[in-house]
């Protein structure tokens, strides 16, 4: 079982495989994210909400990121519990343009153990689980995430 630090902590080993998922995409609900898409490549998974503050705050970093790094790892966010239109607005507004999932009921959340928001996994090319964070992202934590998958 995975441990989740508190906000801004680290948790996880290498003995976890990431579960798989298959969600529709925020921005074309005919179109669908899954896990399995990423299949032999570093994934950054990450939880959010337009209700959440500090998702808010952090979606602007991973746009970054994603522009600079998006070819080394793949990127998802998996939007929870809010109307499709507030995550696409959102989304919009943060100018992120990686694929996102559409959870509106924090199933995915819950099978992942989110117990704070936003939470971030790192999955390696393995498929398995090699850091989970809990709260923003800064970017020490970012680069450190993206280091334990190869992607930094």
């Amino acid at each position: 079982m995975m441990s989740l630090s508190a906000c801004g902590g680290h948790g996880g080993t290498a003995a976890n495989k990431a579960p798989s998922f298959k969600l529709p995409e925020v921005r074309d609900a005919s179109r669908s994210v899954s896990l399995a898409e990423f299949k032999g490549a570093p994934v950054l998974i990450n939880f959010f909400g337009a209700w959440c503050v500090p998702c808010r705050d952090e979606l602007p970093l991973l746009a970054r990121t994603h522009a600079r790094l998006g070819s080394k790892v793949g990127f998802v966010g998996i939007d929870t519990t809010d109307s499709r239109t507030e995550a696409l607005d959102l989304l919009n507004s943060t100018h992120v343009t990686y694929a996102a999932g559409y959870d509106p009921r924090g199933s995915l959340k819950a099978t992942y153990g989110v117990r704070a928001m936003p939470t971030t996994v790192f999955v390696r090319a393995d498929g398995t689980i090699a850091d989970k964070v809990a709260g923003k992202l800064t970017d020490a934590s970012l680069s450190e995430g993206l280091r334990s998958v190869g992607a930094a």
